[in-house]
């Protein structure tokens, strides 16, 4: 198994500004990666197929998950500047920055992490909705104990339905949700476009399909642009873990849209694109 901070200097990024070491507060809590940069593009890392965290202890011990896979670290700091290291000894440098993010670097990329129960300034909000077909619904932690009374917490956790998708997601703007058998989910996130448009998205084919299958999803390609609900999307297609996976992105304003569907059926998908409507 590789190991968590393998993962972190394959994916690093550059371009942060780093926080006074005078005013640098404590690193120590539980983090969350939440979006990934390059070339001027956002990546949401849950769309990736990356769960991401870091539990930094006060007594310079950490916790590193990665995809529910856990390994122990150390950790320091001095001022602005934290050194993560892994079980093995290697180093990964971050930068504790202003808006109160983590961030990882190397060659043209940044991960970015996000506090637990903390979110990036400038962040926007979630604004949008959809008409759901029969029986789908919105995971939440009302509807995840609804699951486990109805089919058991082990149960529904091996599907890969837990609280931590939830907490993941809500870092990101963003929401998940399920067909009743929980074979066929969406989920959505809402990024700042940073001025982007879809036509200059759709020359990222490339970044965007090295991110992407670097996450295990297999064939990522753009198809181009498409009408739905009178809004024009992005498509995207892939696959994954042998299922059939669309990606349709979608910009309103400085808003950036990613709504990813995975073994999700032609009609259900329909009414679902069809339907996306941003507050």
């Amino acid at each position: 198994m590789k190991k968590v901070l393998t993962v972190l200097v394959a994916l690093a990024m550059i371009f942060s500004l780093a926080a006074s070491a005078e005013e640098a507060a404590s690193a120590a809590g539980l983090w969350t990666l939440t979006t990934a940069e390059s070339a001027g593009v956002t990546f949401d890392a849950v769309e990736m197929g990356m769960e991401m965290t870091m539990d930094l202890a006060d007594d310079g011990t950490c916790v590193l998950t990665l995809n529910g896979e856990n390994e122990m670290g150390t950790w320091e700091q001095n001022g602005a500047e934290v050194a993560v290291l892994d079980s093995t000894g290697a180093e990964q440098a971050f930068q504790l920055m202003e808006d109160g993010t983590l961030t990882a670097s190397q060659e043209d990329m940044k991960l970015i992490f996000t506090r637990d129960g903390e979110a990036a300034a400038g962040e926007p909000a979630r604004s949008y909705s959809f008409a759901l077909p029969e029986g789908w619904f919105e995971l939440t932690p009302e509807s995840l104990e609804e699951l486990h009374a109805a089919y058991g917490e082990e149960a529904v956790a091996a599907m890969g339905v837990t609280q931590e998708m939830i907490d993941t997601l809500a870092l990101a703007n963003g929401s998940i949700y399920y067909a009743p058998t929980l074979t066929s989910q969406m989920n959505t996130t809402v990024a700042a476009a940073n001025g982007m448009t879809l036509e200059v998205l759709s020359t990222m084919e490339a970044q965007y399909a090295e991110m992407f299958e670097a996450a295990g999803m297999e064939g990522y390609a753009f198809s181009g642009m498409e009408e739905a609900g009178g809004k024009t999307f992005l498509h995207a297609t892939y696959t994954v873990n042998g299922m059939p996976g669309e990606q349709y992105y979608y910009i309103d304003g400085d808003e950036l849209y990613t709504l990813t569907f995975t073994n999700v059926a032609d009609a259900d998908l329909e009414a679902l694109l069809s339907s996306f409507t941003v507050d």
